[in-house]
């Protein structure tokens, strides 16, 4: 009788822990974040896939395509979508072909999350930096970037969508 007493005692705190941790927003399984990447006076072919963790050295890489050194087994990310556990890494290359046959300058504006509140517990060191880039006419262009989840990623909404705007700085 006393095992039983003990054992439902068990189950009742364990019940109320993971109830609270529901009530706080505290995600309990795999976050999904989605890419997406609108375009203004650019006309690019634009593609997202996850690099493995052998890779991981090469975040914020930039440059054109193909790269000096081929990337370990890159898996294409069809709807830009990928799935993440809080408080993990995950690397993420995008790739950009000019449709054009003469070179585009470019720039991307701050990406927008949605929903809003999601923006708490993530970190998405993408390329919406005030930089310019360039990829050449015809040309294909990468970045490798990284997504970081806290432990504490205060949403329990899928997809978090990431939307980025790549527009022309051409002259």
């Amino acid at each position: 009788m006393r095992t039983r007493s003990i054992a439902i005692f068990f189950i009742t705190a364990f019940n109320l822990f993971v109830g609270d941790v529901l009530a706080a927003g505290v995600p309990t399984d795999k976050l999904l974040f989605q890419m997406k990447w609108t375009q203004e006076k650019v006309s690019f072919d634009v593609k997202t896939f996850e690099l493995s963790l052998s890779d991981a050295k090469r975040a914020g890489e930039t440059g054109d395509w193909p790269p000096k050194n081929a990337f370990t087994s890159p898996k294409e990310l069809p709807e830009g979508k990928i799935e993440i556990f809080p408080g993990e890494k995950k690397y993420i290359l995008l790739q950009i072909k000019n449709k054009n046959a003469k070179e585009s300058q470019f720039s991307v504006a701050p990406h927008m999350t949605h929903p809003m509140h999601a923006t708490l517990g993530f970190n998405f060191r993408c390329l919406c930096n005030g930089h310019k880039y360039k990829v050449g006419a015809s040309g294909e262009w990468y970045r490798v970037m990284v997504l970081k989840t806290e432990k504490t990623a205060l949403t329990t909404e899928n997809p978090i969508e990431l939307t980025h705007l790549i527009f022309s700085v051409d002259q």
